[in-house]
């Protein structure tokens, strides 16, 4: 394990666990008119920047309340996936996960395409460092996560195109002192135990007035992946620690101040990457210097300050938040590009990357004041203004060395580049105006859209390890983004929608290192504008609920990852607007109570995806479909409560999750390996427990269908994979 540490990480660790010790939350028994999995029913989200009921919000939304994520054992976004469609998830390492939502991903680029909140406060919008988009947020005592789909450049701004994830935090409870202490232990087909714990505990300060709710938890994860340079195994354990505490001020009905600090440390032995054929081995190769690192580290901590004030006609809520993030990371294998035994320096062999440790480090600021139309009457409205300062740097002092054959012929020579150590610095500073206005008219059609104008300057100045300038590049980016949508109350019971949406991610630059072998210095501005028409229905007072979805779109200066060879051999890599395809496909979500105790749910999503036109430097075609988006996501779930004894209920839940094959294609790899096909995929989960006296005991399974299949396939052969099978048990206590 990495060791930086000391006795930070340790106060945490120790910290994590006092908290846990402390505490514990009532039984999570879910009424019984809850479906699994919710649809429409009665359930307030705050997606459009007020509180209205999910069912009314002429957008498709999945929102998954912190009842259902604990009792399916869901903890990060990674096992969120499995649960929402639309939503895919690829965990490269420890806290580094690339997000997509309808085929838009996180995967090219160096900002985020997929936003992402922890209540007001942004996680994403910021240079990419450590694939920031996808931190490794944990789903501790919150009260709900929304997923929100297609753009959302309006309400949420630059880097929302396909979609936005929000995490909205458990508020302390003013009148009841609560709490809970939960252990964890799984054991890993393949790999090392595993042990967690986790506490929550909320005291009212104040009756009704002022109250504090802090949570923590304490991860140990053992590693399933080999390292046969080293002959370690089990080399990708990680060490995880998050601890959250959350201030509620509430001296008059009409003001609210809300306080949250969230810290996060974890520190992980490898990546979950695989480089050696066969995948399903569980195989990863190192460099070929045994010593060389491969650990690394993500933390974060989160600050935000919102306060709210209700004028009567309107509400003003102010939201201020620092955000500190620090990513260090070191790798480096050998991919077999070219079937063999996976040495660069002979025929038949591969390449192998060595990448020296990489640190980064990004603070960011941001300012939203925004102005709320209260009350139910038929028109509404909100405005408001966001600014946002974002530091980052990172650099290496150790060159890059990069060796690969690029033929089987043995009188082709070995290639072998080495990239200069480098410090990079990116600041930029974002402005927006927005609004968004509706109205209802007849009590039956509501009608409404909103402007968004946008701009950010941008730059980035680049120096070598001694210090000489390498790169000064500046920019400045421009956009207006709007939706419209109407809404049909059918029958009291049934909403029909149509919107339109547009969304936007700023250009970048590339490093000095490959525009010094030709390729360009800056790429270009993406942005999506999407058409969606659906249904949202609840019968049976929630007994049955289904939304439906059709939605259609163009992805406009798509970004992709080129590699090019110069006349003399040389390769490199940069980014560059590849071209613009269109999307589309089927959404939709049954859940059913056929009896009082039974919850049945049934989801999915089919999309299709393909390029219309190409640019020059692009490494697509037309006709090729979008990057990494599977074919098709099913989703069944079903989750039944029973009586073990007169003072002991029980409970079973199982779920699956079937994703279809999808491609990477790189027609400029210069390697062979054109068209990667990534395997389709079953996930299987279920868990079985009682609940007595504050006590909740289950036991559990996930991946019981131990998919080990690569879950994006890449043209280098390095590869990430999910965990094994898992069984464990768990034993929580409430007070």
């Amino acid at each position: 394990m990495l060791d930086r540490s000391g006795f930070a990480f340790k106060s945490l660790a120790l910290a994590c666990v006092s908290v846990a010790a402390l505490c514990a939350s009532p039984a999570l028994a879910a009424d019984a008119s809850t479906p699994a999995v919710e649809g429409t029913a009665e359930i307030v989200v705050t997606a459009q920047k007020r509180e209205e009921k999910l069912r009314d919000i002429p957008l498709s939304i999945s929102a998954v309340s912190g009842e259902y994520l604990e009792k399916r054992g869901i903890k990060d976004i990674v096992e969120l996936a499995n649960a929402v469609p639309s939503l895919s998830v690829y965990p490269v390492s420890p806290g580094q996960n690339l997000l997509s939502i309808r085929g838009i991903s996180t995967f090219r680029g160096d900002s985020a395409l997929v936003g992402t909140y922890l209540d007001e406060a942004p996680l994403s919008g910021g240079i990419r460092i450590g694939d920031g988009a996808g931190l490794a947020v944990q789903a501790l005592d919150l009260a709900r996560v929304e997923v929100l789909k297609g753009p959302q450049g309006t309400l949420f701004g630059e880097g929302s195109i396909g979609g936005v994830v929000r995490y909205i935090t458990a508020n302390p409870e003013l009148s009841a002192f609560s709490g809970n202490i939960k252990g964890t232990y799984f054991a890993t087909r393949h790999g090392a135990e595993s042990g967690e714990v986790s506490g929550m505990l909320n005291i009212p300060i104040v009756s009704d007035v002022l109250g504090v709710r802090a949570a923590a938890t304490y991860q140990k994860h053992g590693g399933w992946i080999d390292n046969i340079s080293t002959g370690v195994d089990n080399y990708n354990s990680d060490e995880l620690g998050e601890a959250r505490i959350k201030i509620l001020y509430k001296p008059s009905d009409k003001f609210t101040l809300t306080g949250l600090v969230n810290i996060h440390r974890l520190n992980y032995d490898g990546q979950n990457l695989l480089s050696v054929q066969p995948y399903d081995k569980s195989l990863f190769q190192q460099s070929v210097f045994p010593d060389y690192p491969t650990d690394g580290y993500n933390d974060f901590e989160l600050y935000n300050l919102t306060a709210s004030y209700d004028f009567g006609f309107a509400s003003l809520m102010s939201s201020t938040s620092y955000f500190n993030l620090r990513v260090f990371n070191s790798f480096g294998w050998i991919s077999q590009i070219i079937p063999g035994k996976g040495d660069p320096t002979v025929a038949g062999g591969g390449w192998e990357v060595l990448i020296p440790p990489n640190p980064g480090k990004q603070t960011s600021f941001s300012q939203e004041f925004r102005l709320t139309s209260n009350g139910n009457g038929p028109f509404k409205w909100v405005i408001g203004v966001n600014y946002k300062d974002t530091r980052t740097k990172y650099h290496s002092n150790n060159p890059i060395a990069t060796y690969f054959k690029i033929s089987d012929d043995p009188s082709v020579p070995l290639v072998t580049e080495n990239y200069g150590g480098y410090h990079a610095s990116i600041p930029s500073k974002a402005k927006a105006v927005f609004g968004d206005a509706s109205y209802e008219f007849f009590d039956k059609l509501e009608i409404g859209g909103g402007l968004r104008y946008f701009t950010e300057d941008r730059s980035r100045l680049d120096v070598d390890r001694f210090g000489a300038v390498t790169g000064d590049v500046k920019g400045t980016f421009k956009k207006t983004t709007y939706r419209a949508f109407a809404k049909y109350k059918l029958t009291k019971e049934i909403n029909l929608y149509a919107n339109t949406a547009t969304g936007f991610r700023s250009g970048g630059f590339n490093i000095p290192a490959s525009i010094a072998f030709g390729a360009p210095p800056t790429y270009a501005p993406e942005s999506a504008r999407f058409y969606e028409a659906g249904l949202k229905s609840s019968f049976l007072n929630g007994r049955v609920t289904f939304d439906l979805a059709y939605y259609t779109g163009k992805y406009i200066g798509n970004v992709q990852s080129v590699f090019r060879f110069d006349n003399a051999g040389h390769g490199y890599g940069y980014y560059a607007n590849a071209g613009d395809a269109n999307i589309k496909g089927v959404e939709w979500a049954l859940n059913v109570v056929p009896v009082r105790d039974l919850r049945l749910g049934f989801s999915g999503n089919v999309p299709r995806t393909k390029f219309t036109k190409t640019s020059p430097s692009s490494p697509l075609l037309p006709g090729d479909p979008i990057d990494f988006v599977p074919k098709y996501e099913l989703m069944a779930n079903a989750e039944y409560d029973f009586k073990w004894a007169p003072d002991v209920d029980g409970f079973f839940s199982i779920n699956g999750t079937w994703k279809g094959r999808q491609q990477n294609t790189n027609r400029d790899s210069g390697v062979g390996y054109v068209i990667n096909i990534g395997p389709k995929h079953t996930w299987i989960d279920a868990s079985l427990g009682a609940e007595f006296n504050g006590y909740r005991i289950s036991i559990f399974g996930k991946n019981l269908a131990d998919e080990l299949g690569i879950l994006a396939p890449q043209f280098s052969g390095i590869r990430p994979q999910a965990r094994p099978r898992q069984i464990g048990f768990s034993v929580e206590k409430s007070f």
